[in-house]
């Protein structure tokens, strides 16, 4: 079994202080001391992680339950509720950088290109853009038939998986809540 505290070596820099997991082959995001990366692990499956500083507000948030980490898999619990494609379950964890504590959060790689690049390389045919836009149609629709609306929802949040019929998957449910449409107006 993986486990991110097992296999997360603390490589410190003084300058950012950032963690550098073990088995990452790419960091896809950073922003101060908040990370994405992209993890190869040595079963040979893809892992995304996404790692916190832990500060006071990000504690605060955490005891209130409206943490960005919290919300992630609130939001994917959801989604799957609703029966939209989406990652695995999310799995938190704590690990350490020197002596700033990490809060980390792994989930599996979903295997696609986002749905905005796609558009604008202009790289899909008609076919398969109505293929996309009923699958996108149906997700958004599952969604408000179990009672929630995403207010973040955006085409860089929507993976298109490989194939001949790609597969839609909603990936980033932060931004999925409680109501209807009509309630977020």
């Amino acid at each position: 079994m993986y486990s991110v505290r097992e296999n997360l070596q603390t490589l410190v820099n003084p300058i950012s202080m950032s963690l550098t997991p073990r088995h990452a082959t790419q960091c896809l995001k950073e922003q101060g001391r908040n990370s994405v990366w992209l993890l190869e692990l040595p079963n040979g499956s893809i892992q995304v992680l996404k790692q916190w500083s832990l500060t006071p507000w990000l504690a605060v948030k955490l005891l209130l339950g409206i943490s960005q980490p919290q919300r992630q898999c609130r939001g994917t619990r959801r989604l799957k509720r609703a029966g939209v494609p989406t990652s695995n379950m999310p799995r938190l964890g704590l690990s350490r950088c020197g002596l700033i504590p990490q809060l980390t959060l792994t989930v599996s790689y979903i295997e696609g290109t986002p749905c905005l690049e796609l558009l604008q390389q202009n790289a899909i045919d008609d076919d398969k853009a109505i293929h996309i836009g009923r699958q996108l149609g149906q997700a958004v629709r599952r969604i408000a038939d179990a009672g929630f609306f995403n207010r973040d929802i955006k085409l860089s949040n929507v993976i298109i998986g490989l194939g001949q019929r790609p597969e839609v998957f909603i990936i980033d449910p932060v931004g999925l809540r409680v109501g209807s449409s009509v309630y977020a107006a």
